[in-house]
């Protein structure tokens, strides 16, 4: 909801709230914002911009911080969450890379670790490469041999993954996805 010195003006503010954020509740109240006569279009300006620059680093630090204190119920909410921050790492640059470090990859075990952790603890056996699996069921051979040398598989079932790995592929040059 977007108030304005206290006063109701919209619902819908996607000129403040990129759409990749629709998971977002709240309220903005900024008397800055510059709003036309109707008082139901935010007028372009460089302050509407960074405000929504600075509510979606707001996002970004709160993940972190979820992470850093309360990694366990940072994990326990990260398939709730998954896809809105996969999504958000795809439209936004800035965002993945404020939140690259809290990224978590869901194991076929069930755990959950972040990718350099995964990176750091195969570095003896394959550097710079994460393996993943689509389908548990499908690809249960090579999961199954995968893990009897002792490599971790990461787990993509969702619809977003595919394009989300490519994205992210694209951001990390040295990191390959397999």
């Amino acid at each position: 909801k977007l108030y304005y010195n206290q006063v109701f003006v919209s619902d819908n503010i996607k000129e403040v709230i990129p759409d990749y954020m629709i998971m977002l509740r709240g309220v903005v109240d900024c008397p800055e914002l510059p709003l036309n006569v109707s008082r139901s279009y935010l007028q372009t300006n460089t302050y509407v911009s960074k405000v929504s620059a600075h509510i979606v680093k707001k996002v970004a630090d709160k993940l972190n911080a979820l992470y850093n204190t309360e990694r366990e119920t940072y994990e326990s909410l990260w398939d709730d969450i998954r896809t809105f921050i996969e999504y958000a790492c795809m439209r936004d640059r800035k965002f993945y890379d404020r939140v690259k470090s809290v990224l978590l990859l869901r194991l076929t075990d069930g755990t959950c670790l972040t990718v350099d952790d995964y990176l750091a603890d195969c570095k003896e056996k394959h550097e710079n490469t994460i393996y993943y699996a689509a389908d548990k069921t499908a690809q249960a051979q090579y999961i199954s041999m995968f893990e009897a040398q002792g490599i971790q598989v990461a787990v993509f079932d969702k619809q977003l993954d595919m394009q989300f790995l490519s994205v992210i592929e694209s951001y990390s040059e040295n990191v390959k996805y397999i």
